[in-house]
């Protein structure tokens, strides 16, 4: 099953990335699922460990801006919005993950799944 798919499955009214207004609530979406494990890790974790998902935390509840122009386009190729799908993918299942780990997850994980869904938005901008 290819991560289009996949997110559709496991989002409910997960719109994919046809056009601007779908990329956006896209967007929105697989940040809230993020933004809601992150939130519940935060208030679990005491210390440094807490201000480690509050990092992770205002990357879910903001939208990367580098990346608003590909979230407010109205084209893109198949083959970049594939990449930016798989990004979400794995943000996604890294949030399940994290959810059944508990007090256990990493907060650079979330760091760097960002980093790679962020990395996909922007060269999705040059592959359109």
């Amino acid at each position: 099953m290819d991560s289009f798919q996949f997110l559709k499955e496991h989002i409910a009214g997960f719109p994919g990335y046809g056009d601007g207004p779908a990329r956006r609530r896209s967007d929105a979406l697989i940040r809230a699922v993020a933004g809601e494990v992150l939130a519940e890790l935060q208030a679990g974790a005491t210390g440094t460990v807490s201000g480690s998902f509050e990092d992770a935390l205002l990357r879910a509840e903001f939208a990367d801006q580098a990346g608003r122009a590909w979230l407010d386009g109205d084209d893109a190729s198949a083959a970049a919005t594939a990449v930016v799908a798989d990004a979400d993918r794995v943000l996604w299942m890294l949030a399940e993950r994290a959810r059944q780990d508990g007090a256990n997850a990493d907060p650079a994980a979330f760091e760097a799944a960002f980093d790679a869904r962020e990395r996909a938005m922007r060269e999705a901008i040059s592959g359109r």
